[in-house]
């Protein structure tokens, strides 16, 4: 019986350590008027065209591709969040190479109404799998954009979903 109870502990306690414990820091642009958390290991390396593009540092030997999170604020356009769910598929579609759509749906982020697609494409070789939201304030899109291969989407899933969730527009 000891034997057992040492062998459970022993498991139980391995459990517990393996799982990896994510710290997050707050990013704020207050010229922008946006904030969000993100992993605290992340770099932020925005590219033209974005607010904040944040990617995970390489971590692992055989990584071939940084999981990763932007936001670009669209010009003032004047569209309705739901003609941004009847258009941007088609926009995605006619860009990403082998767009195949996930899932689409209408949640809300703090209060704020967004539209959520999930959807794979391949890009330089990579299949990859992206998770994009969109709200709009005084105009103009709000555009979140987190990418993972299709190997690993599943895993990072819920670091994008908190980050998304941490999103605020002031």
């Amino acid at each position: 019986m000891g034997k057992y109870l040492i062998l459970i502990i022993s498991f139980v306690f391995s459990l517990q350590s393996s799982a990896q414990v994510i710290k997050y820091k707050s990013y704020t642009d207050a010229k922008k008027g946006v904030s969000i958390l993100y992993p605290e290991n992340w770099m932020n390396t925005p590219i033209e065209g974005t607010i904040f593009f944040f990617k995970r540092p390489r971590e692992e030997a055989m990584q071939t591709f940084a999981e990763n999170l932007n936001l670009v604020i669209g010009p003032v356009d004047d569209l309705s969040l739901e003609e941004y769910a009847m258009i941007q598929p088609q926009k995605l579609e006619k860009f990403m190479n082998n767009y195949k759509q996930v899932s689409q749906k209408y949640l809300k982020i703090n209060k704020r109404d967004f539209y959520e697609i999930i959807y794979t494409f391949k890009y330089d070789k990579k299949d990859l799998e992206a998770i994009y939201y969109v709200t709009i304030k005084d105009g103009k899109p709000y555009e979140l954009t987190a990418t993972a291969t299709q190997a690993t989407f599943k895993r990072f899933l819920p670091v994008f979903e908190k980050m998304a969730n941490s999103f605020k527009i002031n």
